[in-house]
């Protein structure tokens, strides 16, 4: 009868289980999936702590929660923090903060690093930025670049900003395309952007589109 060898046998004597008998070792697939799971239950904890405790308006011991959710590497947990940041004025440490959620992955720190760089004067960077997060998939970064290049005088080029805003669905862009088309003198194309602009609710726009159709009307 075969019997497993004591430890005391020697080394040469102990017979040696084949890799495909050993039930105990995880193997290197489920050793990284273990990772990754744990991983993500972490942050997953980090989101439900911070998250109770700024609504319980612990806001302080919520920041420390999303500080430790973003330290473990969570772009959630980076851009509420940002966020937060900026709510309580510390904006330096926002800018930082959007700047880790932007490297982290989160698609919309571009936008809120743009408004932290416009709020400090760094116009030509946070018009990149709002074009990169509206490239993202974030219209209002098209509408916040049109404000800045209409504002230095990019005429064509504001147009076109408010133009992408419009057709990702914002209807502040339509409501300024049609400024800018009257201004141009293209009065038909003024009146239909108008138009979509007051129907997605755009109060401005509607209230802009009463005076300038009676206007027309004399």
């Amino acid at each position: 009868m075969n019997q497993r060898c004591p430890s005391t046998c020697p080394a040469g004597a102990r017979r040696r289980a084949r890799p495909s008998e050993s039930s105990d070792a995880p193997s290197d697939e489920t050793a990284t999936v273990g990772r990754a799971v744990g991983a993500l239950a972490v942050r997953q904890f980090w989101r439900r702590e911070a998250r109770d405790l700024e609504e319980a308006g612990k806001l302080r011991e919520a920041e420390q929660a999303w500080l430790r959710g973003r330290d473990v590497g969570d772009a959630i947990c980076a851009s509420h923090l940002a966020h937060l940041l900026w709510r309580r004025g510390a904006l330096s440490e926002a800018e930082a903060a959007f700047r880790v959620a932007d490297e982290l992955g989160y698609p919309a720190a571009p936008l809120g690093l743009g408004s932290m760089l416009e709020r400090r004067g760094a116009l030509a960077d946070a018009e990149e930025e709002y074009a990169r997060a509206g490239r993202a998939g974030f219209p209002l970064g098209f509408l916040h670049q049109g404000y800045l290049l209409e504002r230095r005088g990019e005429v064509a080029a504001a147009e076109a900003a408010y133009a992408s805003a419009a057709a990702g669905g914002i209807a502040a862009g339509d409501f300024h395309l049609g400024r800018m088309l009257h201004d141009r003198g293209d009065d038909d194309a003024a009146e239909k952007a108008f138009r979509r602009a007051a129907d997605a609710g755009d109060s401005d726009a509607r209230d802009y589109l009463k005076r300038w159709l009676k206007r027309r009307q004399r």
